[in-house]
């Protein structure tokens, strides 16, 4: 998204004053994937700061097994925003959803192997 997208799409929300010290504020919405392309450094970096806040909150992964049972959690969470009818689907949701999946795969990665 560019600077000329994001200007064409304010709206006037209010205008102050009159004659030659007239303003107006302008509001922009966003979808929360717009926002996210916007505000945060990319997914990588909020996998990286999932998984430093997972490993606060839950000891290392053990085994193949649990790894197993972890990621079938994990994707069937994904699932479940997948198979909604698109217009219920939640981009924000279904992003967070595949950070809980990236982070998952990274702690798996570096406990077993």
């Amino acid at each position: 998204m560019n600077l000329n997208t994001l200007i064409n799409r304010l709206s006037p929300s209010r205008y102050f004053g009159e004659g030659e010290n007239r303003a107006v504020e302008y509001t922009l919405t966003l979808t929360a994937a717009e926002y996210a392309e916007l505000f945060h450094d990319g997914f990588p970096s909020d996998v990286e700061r999932e998984l430093v806040r997972v490993r606060q909150m839950h000891p290392p992964v053990h085994s193949y097994h649990e790894a197993l049972g972890l990621l079938e959690e994990e994707v069937e969470e994904f699932r479940e925003i997948v198979f909604l009818k698109e217009a219920l689907r939640d981009n924000y949701e279904a992003r967070k959803e595949l950070v809980q999946i990236g982070q998952l795969v990274q702690r798996i990665a570096e406990d077993l192997l």
